[in-house]
Order: C-alpha cells, then sequence, then structure tokens
C-alpha cells in the first residue's frame, strides 16, 4: 500500500484578474521522503477551486505521476453531552427561580398592605395625633414605592439571568463535534514516482473565480507640486472561503482562461455530406456487456445483456415493426400506406437505426402502397436527384432500393454512429475530464459508459460568484473588465498584503514611485473667468493607466479625490485641484464697425479685447490663459487675426484628447501679488447686404 504523508502548505502568490485569480500554495515537504512511490496529501483547499485548473510546479528530479483533487464534506458526530456542565447549570437555574420566587413573595405581601386609616372616630370628635399620624403614612408609602421598585428591577434582572441559563443548558444537550471546518474542502494528492531524489520545493496552483479589483491611485504632491509620489493602488474583493494573508498580489487586466488557438475554418462544399466535426467523445469499445457477464451472475441478473432499443420500452420485434412503418410513410400524401414486409439489412442491428417520431416523419420519400409506386419513386428520385445530394438528413427512402430492401451499399448507411448522451451541447464537454464518471455496474443501459457528471446540488460557490458580481465598487471605480480596451498589463505589489474573505472591497498599495509634476493656472475666459488649479503628472509606471479615482495629498492632508483618465505609459496625467481665489481673469470686448473697400462695399467688425489679470498669491506664478477666435465655413465671410499682445501661440487642444479650431493661448507669468494683461484684435469682414445670424458682434 502506498504511503501517505499530509503536508501542510500556505498560499505564497495571488494573481488577481478582472474575474477570476490564480492561488499558488507552497507545500512544506517533510524532511526525508521514502524511495519508494508515496502520496501527498494537501488539505485545506477551499472547494471553491476549480479542479480542471489544478497545476504542480516542482523544482527538483522526482517525478509527479499523478494528481487528483476529491472534494470532501465534513462529518458531523454527535458528541456526549457534558453531564456535569449541565448539573452545575441546573443548580444556578434552581438558585435563580428560588430568588425570583422569594422576591415575588415579598412584592405580594408589600401590594397586601393597607395604608388608609380613620383620622376620626364614630362620634365624629377629631382623633388625636391626627397630623403626626398623616406623616407616618406618607413616610411608609414612600418606603413602599422604593421597595417595590427595587424588587421590580431585581426580577427583571433574574428573568434574563434564567432565559440565559436555559440557553445554555439548550446548546449543552445538543453538543455535536465536527471534523475540521464545518464547511467543505479540497484535498490535493500529489503522487510520487518511486526514486531516491528529494524535492527541493513543490508549488501548487489552482483557479478560483469570486475574485475581482478595481483600480485606484494616489498622488502625494510636496514644495508647492513641484514634488510628486505617485502610488498606484486598487480595491479588491474576493470570496474564496479562505484568507490571503502576506501574499504577494498581481493584478491582472488580462482574461484568467482564454484561449489563443487558431480558429479552425471548415470549408463549405455544395452538394456534399460535411464530415462530422471531431470530439472527445469516443464509442464504447466492443463486448463492454461481456465484461460485466460475471456481475450480473453473481447478483442474480440472468436476462442477456443487449443494447437499448431506439425507442424506450421497445423490443428488437417492436422495433422492426415500427421501422415497417417508417418505411412506408409518405410524406406527400400525408397519411401511412400499407408495404409489404420490409427486413432490416442482415448484419446491422435494429438498434443502429436513428429513432424516428411515429407521429410525424417528415422525409420518407419511398411509397409501396399503389401501382406504379415504383415508377413514381424512381422519377421523383430522379427530380430532386440535385436537391437531395445537399441535405444532410437520412432519408431512408434513398437506403431501399426498388425491391424495398436495402442494397448492398445501403447497409452501411443504415448503420449509424452510437448518439453522444443527452445533455451534452457540443463534443468538447468530453474534454472536461474531471466531469467524467462512470455509472453503477447496476445500471445496465449506461453501465461501462462515461458520462459527464451532472452539476452539484451546492450552490453555495454560485451564490458567493453572484455577490460578488453585484458589488458596486467604490465612488469613482471603475470596473477593468469593461475599461481596459486591448490593453493587458499585470501589476505587482512591492510588499506583501493581506485580503480577507469577506466578499467586501479593500484598498491595498501596489507600488510607488516618484514623478515628474508642476502646478499650472489655467483659465478659459471665454466659457468661465474663474481660474482653476491643474496638477501635470508624468505617469512614472511602465504600463498605461486604467480609469479609477486619484486621493490628491498636499505636504501630507488630503486635498481633493478626483478621477484619472486612461493615460498611456509615459502619458500626462492632469488632476484638478479645484478653483484657485487668489488669481482673478477679466476678459472685457469692445467691437467697431467701419465701411472697407474701394465703393465701400464692405463691412469690417474689428473686436478687440484684452485680459486683466490679478494676483494675491505669495509667490511668482503663470497663468495658463485660452481663448479663440471664431471660425467659418461661409466664403461670404471672412475672419482674420489682427494682433496679439504678447504673441499667443495656436492651440488645437491635443494634448487633452479633443479637438478645437481657432484656439490661442498664452503663457503669463505673474508677480507676486502683482497684475499681468494680454490683447487680442482680430477682424470680421463681410458684405454690407449681409448680417451675421446673431448679430455683427462676436463677444
Amino acid at each position: 500500500m502506498v504511503e501517505c504523508i499530509e503536508c501542510q502548505s500556505r498560499i505564497e502568490r495571488v494573481v488577481v484578474y478582472a474575474r477570476g485569480a490564480v492561488v499558488t500554495r507552497r507545500v512544506e515537504l517533510p524532511v526525508g521522503l521514502p524511495p519508494e512511490g508515496v502520496d501527498l496529501l494537501i488539505a485545506g483547499v477551499t472547494p471553491l477551486a476549480q479542479p480542471g485548473s489544478i497545476r504542480t510546479y516542482v523544482d527538483g528530479e522526482r517525478r509527479i505521476t499523478g494528481l487528483q483533487a476529491p472534494l470532501v464534506r465534513p462529518q458531523i458526530v454527535p458528541a456526549t453531552p457534558d453531564a456535569a456542565a449541565i448539573k452545575r447549570l441546573e443548580r444556578e437555574l434552581r438558585r435563580v427561580g428560588e430568588r425570583r420566587e422569594r422576591i415575588r413573595r415579598r412584592v405580594s405581601n408589600l401590594e397586601g398592605i393597607d395604608l388608609s386609616t380613620s383620622f376620626t372616630p364614630d362620634d365624629d370628635q377629631p382623633a388625636p395625633n391626627a397630623k403626626a399620624r398623616a406623616a407616618t403614612t406618607l413616610e411608609m408609602s414612600d418606603i413602599l414605592h422604593e421597595l417595590l421598585t427595587r424588587y421590580d428591577a431585581e426580577a427583571a434582572k433574574l428573568e434574563e439571568e434564567t432565559r440565559r441559563i436555559r440557553d445554555e443548558i439548550t446548546k449543552a444537550r445538543n453538543v455535536a463535534v465536527v471534523t475540521r471546518e464545518n464547511q467543505p474542502e479540497r484535498r490535493l494528492i500529489i503522487s510520487l514516482a518511486p526514486g531516491s531524489e528529494h524535492l527541493r520545493a513543490l508549488e501548487v496552483s489552482y483557479n478560483v473565480a469570486a475574485a475581482r479589483w478595481w483600480p485606484a491611485y494616489s498622488a502625494r504632491l510636496s514644495n508647492g507640486g513641484k514634488q510628486a509620489e505617485f502610488a498606484a493602488e486598487a480595491f479588491v474583493a474576493q470570496n474564496t472561503l479562505e484568507s490571503w494573508v502576506d501574499v504577494k498580489l498581481s493584478l491582472c487586466t488580462a482574461d484568467m482562461i482564454s484561449d489563443i488557438t487558431l480558429p479552425e475554418l471548415q470549408s463549405l462544399r455544395l452538394g456534399r455530406a460535411q464530415p462530422a466535426r471531431a470530439t472527445g467523445f469516443r464509442e464504447p469499445p466492443e463486448g463492454l456487456d461481456a465484461m460485466f457477464k460475471g456481475h450480473d451472475e453473481a447478483f442474480g441478473a440472468h436476462q442477456p445483456a443487449t443494447r437499448s432499443s431506439p425507442v424506450a420500452g421497445m423490443g428488437p420485434a417492436d422495433a422492426e415493426e415500427e421501422f415497417k412503418v417508417y418505411a412506408s410513410y409518405d410524406a406527400r400524401d400525408g397519411a401511412p400506406e400499407e408495404m409489404e414486409s420490409v427486413s432490416p439489412p442482415s448484419g446491422a442491428a435494429m438498434q443502429q437505426v436513428p429513432p424516428m417520431p411515429a407521429s410525424a416523419p417528415q422525409r420518407m420519400k419511398k411509397s409501396r402502397s399503389a401501382p406504379g409506386g415504383d415508377e413514381r419513386s424512381r422519377g421523383m428520385r430522379k427530380e430532386r436527384a440535385d436537391f437531395d445530394d445537399v441535405e444532410m438528413d437520412y432519408d431512408i427512402g434513398e437506403m431501399m432500393d426498388d425491391e424495398g430492401s436495402f442494397g448492398a451499399g445501403a447497409a452501411a448507411s443504415a448503420v449509424m454512429p452510437e448518439p453522444e448522451p443527452s445533455g451534452v451541447a457540443v463534443g468538447d464537454a468530453w474534454l472536461d475530464f474531471d466531469a467524467l464518471q462512470l455509472p453503477p455496474s447496476e445500471v445496465r443501459g449506461r453501465r461501462g459508459r462515461l458520462e459527464i457528471a451532472a452539476a452539484p446540488g451546492d450552490t453555495r460557490g454560485g451564490n458567493l460568484l453572484g455577490q460578488l458580481e453585484r458589488l458596486q465598487g467604490p465612488n469613482g471605480a471603475a470596473d477593468p473588465l469593461h475599461t481596459r480596451g486591448m490593453f493587458d498589463h499585470q501589476f505587482d505589489a512591492d510588499g506583501l498584503l493581506e485580503i480577507p474573505a469577506s466578499g467586501k472591497a479593500h484598498r491595498v498599495g501596489l507600488l510607488t514611485h516618484a514623478a515628474k509634476s508642476r502646478m499650472v493656472m489655467r483659465c478659459v475666459p471665454l466659457e468661465d473667468e474663474r481660474v482653476f488649479r491643474e496638477v501635470e503628472i508624468e505617469n512614472p509606471l511602465a504600463a498605461p493607466l486604467l480609469p479609477g479615482p486619484v486621493d490628491v495629498f498636499m505636504d501630507g492632508a488630503l486635498l481633493i479625490t478626483s478621477a484619472v483618465n486612461q493615460t498611456d505609459a509615459g502619458g500626462l496625467l492632469r488632476i484638478g485641484l479645484g478653483e484657485e481665489q487668489r488669481l482673478r481673469v477679466a476678459r472685457n470686448v469692445r467691437a467697431r464697425e467701419e465701411s472697407k473697400g474701394v465703393f465701400k462695399g464692405g463691412t469690417a467688425m474689428q473686436h478687440d479685447v484684452t485680459f486683466e489679470v490679478a494676483s494675491s498669491i505669495g509667490a511668482d506664478t503663470v497663468l495658463e490663459l485660452v481663448d479663440r477666435i471664431p471660425v467659418t465655413r461661409d466664403k461670404e465671410l471672412e475672419v482674420k487675426l489682427v494682433s496679439s499682445e504678447p504673441p499667443a501661440e495656436k492651440y488645437n487642444q491635443h494634448d487633452r484628447d479633443s479637438h478645437v479650431d481657432g484656439g490661442l493661448r498664452w503663457l503669463l507669468p505673474v508677480k507676486a501679488g502683482g497684475t499681468a494683461a494680454a490683447k487680442l484684435t482680430y477682424l470680421i469682414s463681410f458684405d454690407k447686404d449681409f448680417e451675421i445670424v446673431g448679430g455683427n458682434r462676436r463677444a
């Protein structure tokens, strides 16, 4: 018997994809392995591990000959209740009950005291010491109220204590012991070949589906935005029933499972039947039923082992009669007709003819009922020969010759391969070897034939995956499954991280790099005269950035939470920091109309635009001022830039992934607490009989 050694393992690396993760465990090997063949047992693997994805990685010369991954459910073993503990709880319950009874009697006695006293005798004479007696009665009433209040509070505490003790007694009487944890687990059994070599390291990896992540970032600015540290972070959520503690985490944008094989393009040839696509299904070997002869004799199953008929509950004789009906049916006439007996081909089993519904067979073309039926059938076959050649379903009329029996070549056409078991849509399902199983030998119609195992009834894994799929990402987080585009990259964390199996998103830091940055004051007074601050950070990572939220810190204090758009490797990342109220801009426009041309037949509208900037910042700064002149595609209009002071540069806004015509940009240096100005002049010329829609003045 092969020795089985149980080994401990721990999760060392995890690669999380947009959906799913690959978990790698390092196995702690024993000090010495026997030279004989041995099995290594690794317990405690999550039941959500996909068996077909388990892989082993060996550092050593010893060969691995087998790998199994059975799913083990815990066994609940009823245990004998602790009698001593139950007796102790019962004594405590009796003590509390006696205390409650004493309090109840005291309360009953106090409530029975009558404080009403007659202060006047029968002769209506004043009672002696009436005032002192009234004071004593009121004092006794206060004492009774205080006692009743205290006893009521103590009775409530004893009632709560009684419920607690009764619950503990119930739990002690219904106690049960569960092996390992109260959930199923998958155990890995690795078989090693005989040999004297020792393994230096052994790792196993498997796929789990209940994991996902969202990208996030943080930027820490200092020295007025001239220095920056850019960090790639992420929100990671996993519901795999095993926590990832001190693991090397990697986040990948690619698909966890992707088929990279080239597609097989099948040719389409008209007039010829296409060969069936090769699948993983294989027919059972010949003489399969003879293998179970001893089993049938031992257990009293003496009936002959025969293959099942094409129709449930139908014997060979019934199948032959059914075949006669199929062969005599003429779909063109709409009703079956009598025919002479048609025998199946010799050597061909009736059970191999594909079953047809007796209610409405649609493609029978042979009729033997009326005189001249042979000629009619031959004529129709000749007329529809070209049409029939391109059809791919079976035609029993074509299988038979003119005498109503199968010809020499028809026997081979009538023998159909055994169909794949029901429930299998495509043959690729047979390549999932972990889902294949052999039915019990008592099931005569299916024994010895591989079947696709039914899906397990436990839907816990599906529920966990559904909960994770419905999980909403944090504010501003974007799902990389939809935002990655054609970009695939793996981000490796610098240190060890911990992700609990809670199904909630946890923010973790991956890596941090120093980045080039600069603070920019930007204003577009044509749209808004307010000045906004922006920080421009050069992407320090060797990969593009996916959309996601970014936290911006200035000198250690959180300044704003903004958003990152998709940025290429080495690209420029712009983050808005809000309005800069210490910098003001005023835009003033003055338009002047005059006649132009030799005969004064044209109109010229001159626009003078001035920009005035005032700063209350205690340091020199540079303002990026953006404006534009009108543009037109009308040949009757002419727009000309006359002058700009200081000279402006043309600006098309391509650096922001958009386009603008007629744009101009100034970089105005502004002194600390000082002012600056810029001026723009442009001319619009058109015929004096025309007027610009919306007015000639363009501000």
